[in-house]
């Protein structure tokens, strides 16, 4: 017996591999029942099951997250491109952040659509928004990318330009803000999107707060501007989310001071950051000089 508890304590790969499999099956057959409405005997033992095997998958991998981690890295450490993903933050962030433009390209052009259609300035407004903001991010990607990592000046012109831009965009912003308010306007999921919604935005946000820590310690401007753009991208997540979800589970008459609240603090935020990184940069440079 303590054999099987010490097994279980520390499982073996095979076995994780195992649980988590039928984790998976019991929780689909779980869903399959409720669905269609299941109240046979077999149904309550797959609920069971699932349950059971769910709170142990969560806790093996708790347990086992760091051996999961070291083995993948090692594995992933084999290649060339993926070594250095993993091991040059500045590359890595340089590479997430193509990607990021190009989904929040296909964001923008889906809020464009969305104002042609439904003939709103405040989804065209973001949409624009969310256009230059992805074309910001590739010029800043672009230009980090052709930069050598000892040409600090040029990095913190494109840090200082960076700051520039985002001041200037939160005027657009404060357009959308300003016509939201007066015009009672938000975003509308359709149905069960919202909660979808939700986990993306609240994700979001949360990894750009964890990135936006780590850009400080890293020394590379470029990459400090990629980050303040993805975090200013989560700010306009969140605001759009919190709108939302105003609109669709608030009943009382608090809508137009509540975006107006959340609107201002985010515009307020993204306007400070721009005009942190323009002094920063105007500093940074001034005490080079002075080195000299």
């Amino acid at each position: 017996m303590k054999k099987i508890i010490a097994f279980l304590k520390q499982p073996q790969s095979w076995f994780l591999a195992l649980i988590f499999a039928l984790t998976a099956g019991s929780v689909a057959a779980s869903l399959v029942f409720v669905a269609l409405s299941v109240h046979e005997w077999y149904s309550y033992v797959v609920y069971a099951l699932a349950a059971l095997f769910l709170t142990y998958a969560v806790y093996a991998f708790v347990i086992c997250a760091k051996r999961i981690k070291r083995a993948l890295t090692a594995w992933l450490k084999k290649f060339r491109f993926t070594n250095r993903l993993i091991s040059d933050f500045g590359f890595r962030t340089l590479f997430f952040s193509a990607i990021s433009f190009l989904l929040n390209a296909a964001f923008a052009l889906f809020e464009g659509i969305l104002a042609i259609v439904g003939h709103s300035v405040w989804y065209g407004v973001l949409a624009g928004y969310y256009l230059v903001l992805s074309v910001l991010r590739f010029v800043v990607v672009l230009f980090g990318a052709k930069t050598p990592k000892d040409d600090v000046r040029r990095r913190v012109n494109i840090y200082e330009a960076c700051g520039a831009a985002l001041f200037v965009l939160t005027l657009a912003l404060s357009v959308a803000v300003v016509q939201m308010v007066l015009f009672d306007k938000a975003f509308a999921y359709a149905g069960l999107m919202i909660y979808a919604a939700a986990a993306y935005a609240f994700i979001k946000i949360a990894l750009a707060v964890r990135n936006l820590m780590k850009a400080k310690k890293y020394d590379d401007f470029a990459v400090q501007s990629l980050r303040n753009i993805n975090f200013a991208a989560a700010l306009v997540s969140m605001l759009g989310l919190q709108t939302a979800l105003i609109s669709a589970f608030s009943e009382g008459g608090g809508m137009r001071f509540m975006n107006a609240v959340s609107g201002g603090i985010v515009c307020f935020a993204i306007a400070g950051m721009g005009v942190y990184m323009i002094i920063r940069s105007i500093m940074f440079k001034k005490v080079k000089e002075n080195e000299r």
